[in-house]
């Protein structure tokens, strides 16, 4: 069960960035992405599933909510 969660999260999560224009890879940590925009790394996006929230960070910046607006500020500030 725990392996389909990621699979279906992984998945969701390349779906929104591609809508954005951005592409993610899985990083060796669970629940973590890498955020590329035109192939330069602009930030991660982790989820927390205790919490149940998103975090981005971008250099030395972040916010946590909605995997959109994570996305979204990745990308803003890359």
């Amino acid at each position: 069960m725990a392996n389909r969660i990621l699979q279906e999260r992984s998945a969701c999560v390349s779906e929104m960035a591609a809508a954005l224009g951005a592409s993610v890879t899985e990083s060796d940590e669970r629940n973590v992405w890498d955020v590329a925009v035109a192939g330069k790394h602009a930030g991660q996006i982790r989820h927390e599933p205790r919490a149940h929230l998103w975090l981005a960070t971008t250099g030395t910046e972040s916010t946590v909510g909605d995997l959109a607006g994570c996305l979204q500020f990745v990308i803003r500030h890359c």
